[in-house]
Parts: C-alpha cells; structure tokens; sequence
C-alpha cells in the first residue's frame, strides 16, 4: 500500500494557503499604515515640546526644526534609501504660536498637524 498525498489533497491544502494569506495581507497592510501614522504623530508632540523649551527661552517660538534641535530621518527617496514616512515642516510660527505638519512621504497616508496647545490631528490624505 502507498503512502502519501493524492493531486487533489495537494491542491486543496494550497488553495486553502492562498485564501488565508489573501486575508492576511491587508489587514498587515493597514497595521503598517497605522504605525507609520502613530510615528508622524511622535514626531509632531516632539515638535510641540521642543518648541515649548524654545519659548521659554526666547519669547517667540521658531521657524526652524534646527534651532529647536529636531532632527529629521533621511526621507525615503526613489531609490528606497532613507527610513522617515514622513517630512516634518513648520509652517507658521511667531510669538503666539506656531503649526507644524508631516507630509507623508510615502503613498496612501495621511497629513497631521499641530499647534502650539493640542494634540496631532489628521487635515488631509
């Protein structure tokens, strides 16, 4: 007597493969799309926080990431290289507040702001 597997048990083992790896693939998609979201999110509070030690110091807040002392990841650029998501700008700051962004790098993301008093929030995709 022979043993072993016959074609169609094969076949039904790896048909079963593929639907469960269908449904695992978005799911993992969606979860690194909200880790990378949370990551732009760190980055603004750190942001906020930096520039909260510079308004103590200067009765102003900064224009500049450099002068608060935040250092941006090298964004991920064609050739894949680099490791932010995300680019970290301030777009407006003087001695009553300032907004700060980050623009995602990679597709399918979505923008976050913050000011000077509050929590990040989403303003776009």
């Amino acid at each position: 007597m022979n043993k072993g597997f016959t074609l169609i048990e094969l076949l039904v083992v790896i048909i079963l493969i593929g639907i469960l790896t269908s449904l695992a693939i978005p799911r993992f998609s969606r979860t690194t799309d909200k880790a990378m979201e949370l990551e732009a999110k760190i980055m603004l509070e750190q942001v906020q926080k930096l520039e909260e030690v510079y308004y103590l110091e200067n009765k102003t807040y900064s224009k500049s990431l450099e002068e608060i002392g935040f250092e941006q990841q090298t964004t991920v650029d064609e050739s894949k290289d680099g490791k932010a998501r995300y680019k970290i700008k301030i777009v407006f700051a003087n001695d009553s507040g300032f907004v700060a962004e980050a623009i995602p790098v990679v597709k399918g993301l979505h923008k976050y702001r913050i000011k000077e008093k509050g929590k990040p929030f989403k303003y776009g995709k």
